[in-house]
């Protein structure tokens, strides 16, 4: 079958990832925070197991990178933890 809305596919998936951005910088805004602490922010409508909070983390560290790397972020490491 054919795909049909790539444009809209693409729009919808650019304001969601917009909107994750958005949580992980006001979130830090007062106390620099790691991936793991960015979890409940983000996906804060899904009850986690061990398992999948491991794939959240992961999914956070590229979309913190992300934030970084377009200025709304900036890195602090304290004991070898990248905040």
């Amino acid at each position: 079958m054919p795909f049909y809305g790539l444009k809209t596919r693409i729009k919808q998936l650019a304001d969601h990832h917009e909107e994750r951005c958005g949580l992980i910088a006001d979130a830090c805004r007062e106390t620099p925070k790691t991936s793991k602490e960015l979890v409940p922010v983000v996906f804060h409508k899904h009850a986690l197991d061990v398992h999948q909070m491991g794939f959240a983390a992961g999914e956070l560290m590229p979309m913190s990178i992300t934030c970084w790397s377009k200025g709304r972020l900036t890195a602090e490491e304290a004991d070898g933890v990248l905040r």
